[in-house]
């Protein structure tokens, strides 16, 4: 099932609220939604600072993407459809749904260098259609070793078994189409972080599993290097390869940022992002500053390229500035 979230307004407005401060932001309903759903499908943010729309997404979940995170700090506009997509490709009705979730944390003495060590036993959401009793989807997580240590480091190791059954033709890429069947296949997952006080520091996962009657390999990788109290650079790189009897592709996701701060009271960034699935580059620059509580002056720059041709076309520059003055009686 999907999530969408949209809205227009008259003056260019931030969207980390809605989709990642609040306390059912889209973020938040993709991590475990009201239901306790997980949602481990890619998300994808749309805005209009001319036409067409300035798109980013990703094949990784929102709840497990910072990139998600920092698009959505980053992007202020007066027009914008955000997304994450569950499991399954259409719309459910009539259904009904079990799930049960049990994990342990504990913290073994005897192993100094380890502070919290995570055994996931048992994590399912199964659903079945209300009228045939039939299932629907079926995601099952078991992690037999998951472990922070003394310094801040934390591995994890993951091994899902999903099902899908698929009842109608969907076209997963340009010529390959999924026939109606039932789906059953493995995935595993191995994923690490360093710590994030240390002035550099990065994330990585790695993935292989089944992929309907295929297979699929993942791979995604972050690093993060703060030269100092005002500037901290970082780029991160995902990569996923499917082969599927009707044929193979791959997608690849560069991204960069800088996240620089002249004083508390000054401070902004600079975000780009390219696929090479739709051969598109966005880049997004913003500084805010906040000359005293309750006053904010936002400068926004977005461009956008479009990266098919051997040269870089410009897709559209759009320059949004917004002042919120807050007065006292």
């Amino acid at each position: 099932m999907c999530r969408m979230y949209g809205f227009l307004a008259t003056d260019p407005t931030r969207l980390d609220c809605s989709l990642v401060s609040a306390q059912n932001a889209l973020v938040v309903q993709s991590d475990r939604d009201q239901r306790g759903i997980r949602n481990a499908d890619g998300w994808g943010i749309a805005h209009w600072p001319d036409s067409p729309p300035a798109i980013l997404k990703s094949t990784q979940p929102a709840f497990a993407d910072k990139q998600f995170v920092e698009t959505a700090t980053a992007v202020s506009s007066d027009a914008v459809i955000a997304t994450w997509r569950g499991r399954g490709y259409v719309r459910r009705h009539a259904y009904q749904e079990f799930y049960a979730e049990l994990q342990f944390n504990p913290r073994p003495k005897f192993l100094p260098w380890i502070r919290k060590a995570e055994v996931k036993p048992l994590d399912i959401n199964y659903y079945i259609d209300d009228n045939t009793h039939e299932m629907q989807t079926l995601f099952t997580e078991f992690r037999p070793i998951g472990f922070a240590t003394t310094s801040g480091e934390f591995i994890e190791l993951n091994i899902q078994y999903l099902g899908e059954n698929i009842v109608e033709d969907f076209e997963i890429a340009d010529g390959i189409v999924i026939s109606p069947d039932r789906y059953f296949f493995t995935r595993y997952e191995i994923q690490a972080n360093s710590f994030s006080g240390r002035p550099i520091f990065g994330e990585t996962a790695v993935s292989w599993a089944g992929f309907y009657d295929g297979t699929r390999t993942g791979f995604e990788g972050s690093i993060t290097w703060r030269t100092g109290k005002h500037l901290s650079l970082s780029a991160d790189l995902q990569r996923n390869w499917v082969s599927l009897p009707q044929g193979s592709f791959d997608v690849t996701e560069l991204g960069g940022r800088a996240n620089f701060a002249f004083s508390p009271k000054l401070f902004g960034s600079v975000f780009g992002q390219w696929n090479d699935e739709d051969n598109e580059a966005l880049f997004n620059f913003r500084i805010n500053w906040i000359p005293k509580p309750g006053t904010d002056f936002f400068f926004v720059i977005t461009q956008g390229a479009d990266t098919w041709q051997s040269r870089w076309v410009s897709k559209g520059t759009t320059m949004v500035s917004k002042l919120v003055w807050r007065f006292t009686f």
